[in-house]
């Protein structure tokens, strides 16, 4: 790890008392977090007119990443009948442990559909 503190302006790392760091040349640093390495599994998948809610039982303190999440283009949703329901967008809610996807069209209650993620 190295920092440069800066000559002047509002860039320069400070301690709570405002007293500027001084710069770090190649300082040796260890990460001593546990990695996750369980993948999320679905618990249940719902759908509710519009969207379609994959609830995962994630067991890593880290939950779901809702910033580096996948695309709707990852996902390929049909009917019973085979026909295509497209994929609008896809959106996680890492506290909730779900990803909701927002589909083409509502999905008539009695209707079956597969979900298929790559």
């Amino acid at each position: 790890l190295s920092y440069t503190r800066p000559a002047s302006g509002n860039e320069v790392l400070q301690d709570a008392a405002g007293n500027a760091a001084d710069s770090i040349i190649h300082q040796v640093v260890s990460n001593n977090s546990a990695a996750d390495t369980t993948a999320p599994v679905i618990g249940s998948i719902t759908v509710t007119g519009r969207d379609l809610v994959l609830s995962y039982t994630e067991a890593s303190s880290l939950g779901l990443d809702a910033t580096h999440t996948a695309p709707a283009t990852a996902f390929a949703v049909s009917s019973s009948s085979g026909v295509a329901i497209g994929v609008e967008s896809a959106a996680v809610d890492a506290t909730a442990k779900t990803v909701t996807l927002r589909l083409s069209r509502t999905v008539d209650s009695s209707e079956t559909v597969d979900v298929n993620y790559t």
